[in-house]
């Protein structure tokens, strides 16, 4: 028998039983029937055993293993073989940054499996795959991106700050640093706060990112004060701030109203000579922009100029946002222009602004020529705008063309905002077709759609300003107080003479 066949029958048969047999040609030589395309090299590891396993058996050709290589391609997580006649294919791990651990994937198929585990059950099942299968750091990781997803984000939490509080994990700043992070975007302060302090009880000294992130929590929750506090152990600390660090106090001084004060940030990064600081003077110009401080966002603007930093879209948006909170479309239509004119694209955002800028001063001709000339372009509106113009559209009485919009977005499977359902219940309200509005809140209801402070009022105004009957009125009022609503505006006012009126 020929060397070369001898050693690939004994391969075939201990490593890959159900590859292709080799045919013998009448001239000696050999070759693989099936013609194998090739996208991949196959698993380096194996090939490479193959190819020691050659030379031990003195057979030096090298062709076949060459060939084996090459007629293997992962697939999105999957070995496939292709054969002349047939397809086979073996299901490999999924892939996460890598090849998953028998282990990770053990514990992801269980919590999986259990989607309705209480926290107690939840510790105890991590507990016993520890306790059996000793997983290291890498695995726990492995894990940990698996759940790292906006459907298992409470799951995710859960397993992170279990695995966090266990000694074996080895957990530093960096880790502490991600969770605080997770929970100051979800809006959970206290378990931040928790997180960072465990860390420092630790002995886990806490670096520049760690505070960012948490200054980055109390801004999104408005806590001006822990804000500050957390400024004076930086300054104690004694670290080198970073662009990041800059821009993260920018918009925490933002969210809560005080842009004078976010400038006072930008020109301490100016004279610190920190650079690539770019970001920065986004947050400011975004700051000024949502309180409608359109000569403050402009000064700003050209301020980034100075400095060097070429106006991009982000840049130009702000801007553009600033003019239209301040309901001056002719500045606006300059920005919009100079926009398109620096050979950039207007996005969703953009597009938005214009809308809503027309839509304030109650241009609705303007508004409309500018839609159809933006849509020749080839210019798609996205969701921002679509859910500005069922906003527009509700108020002006036009309920067929909000109803439109509102559809587009489900037919084009855009993600429908709270905003998108406040503006559509408002459009039904104001029209007084109040059953069709009750569906829309039944909707509300069963996606469990969370409403903010300004989008109850706005279904507030329009409940009062609709031909709709008082009774249904109040229901409709109590199901938005009982989601939180405690406006002290003109609104509230307004339901409080309604309610005595009907007293």
């Amino acid at each position: 028998m020929h060397m070369g066949l001898a050693v690939w029958s004994g391969l075939s048969a201990q490593c890959c039983p159900t590859l292709p047999i080799l045919r013998t040609h009448s001239s000696g030589a050999s070759s693989i029937v099936p013609s194998i395309a090739s996208r991949t090299n196959f698993w380096d590891g194996r090939v490479e055993v193959w190819r020691r396993r050659e030379r031990a058996a003195g057979w030096e050709c090298g062709w076949f293993v060459e060939s084996v290589a090459e007629s293997m391609s992962i697939r999105r997580g999957m070995l496939v073989v292709t054969n002349a006649s047939k397809r086979r294919r073996w299901k490999s791990e999924p892939l996460v940054n890598g090849s998953v651990t028998k282990r990770a994937l053990h514990i992801v198929k269980i919590l999986r499996s259990s989607s309705n585990l209480l926290p107690d059950e939840i510790d105890a099942t991590l507990q016993k795959w520890v306790t059996s299968m000793q997983p290291n750091r890498k695995d726990w990781l492995t894990v940990l991106k698996e759940f790292d997803n906006r459907l298992e984000r409470l799951l995710y939490l859960k397993i992170f700050e279990w695995g966090l509080l266990q000694s074996w994990f080895e957990a530093g700043v960096r880790d502490y640093t991600k969770l605080i992070d997770k929970y100051g975007r979800e809006g959970n302060v206290v378990e931040a706060e928790q997180m960072f302090r465990i860390m420092e009880e630790r002995g886990i000294p806490a670096d520049l990112g760690a505070f960012t992130v948490l200054i980055a929590a109390y801004g999104r929750a408005k806590m001006l004060e822990k804000v500050k506090q957390v400024l004076q152990d930086v300054s104690l600390a004694g670290l080198e701030l970073d662009a990041v660090f800059y821009k993260t106090v920018i918009v925490a001084y933002g969210s809560v109203g005080m842009p004078k004060e976010a400038e006072d940030v930008l020109s301490s990064m100016e004279s610190a000579g920190v650079p690539d600081g770019k970001d920065a003077y986004l947050a400011l110009l975004n700051a000024y922009g949502r309180l409608g401080h359109a000569s403050d966002a402009q000064r700003v603007f050209d301020r980034m100029h100075l400095k060097g930093f070429r106006g991009d879209l982000k840049a130009f948006t702000a801007l553009l946002e600033a003019y239209s909170n301040a309901q001056d479309y002719a500045n606006a239509e300059l920005v919009f222009q100079s926009l398109r004119a620096a050979g950039l694209k207007p996005d969703d955002r953009a597009l938005a602004s214009m809308v809503s800028v027309y839509a304030k001063a109650n241009m609705l001709n303007r508004a409309a020529e500018v839609i159809v000339e933006l849509e020749g372009a080839g210019m798609r509106f996205g969701p921002v705008t679509l859910t500005s113009l069922i906003g527009w559209f509700g108020k002006a009485g036009l309920v067929e063309e909000a109803k439109h919009c509102f559809q587009e977005l489900k037919r084009k499977r855009l993600p429908i905002s709270g905003k998108a359902y406040a503006n559509m219940f408002a459009a039904y309200a104001r029209a007084g077709e109040l059953e069709t509005a009750g569906s829309i809140w039944a909707s509300i209801e069963e996606a469990g759609i969370e409403l903010d402070h300004r989008e109850c009022a706005v279904m507030a105004e329009a409940l009062l300003a609709g031909k709709v009957h008082e009774q249904s009125v109040e229901i409709f009022f109590e199901a938005l107080q009982a989601r939180g609503w405690k406006s002290l505006t003109a609104v509230e006012v307004a339901v409080a003479d309604r309610r005595q009126v009907m007293a």
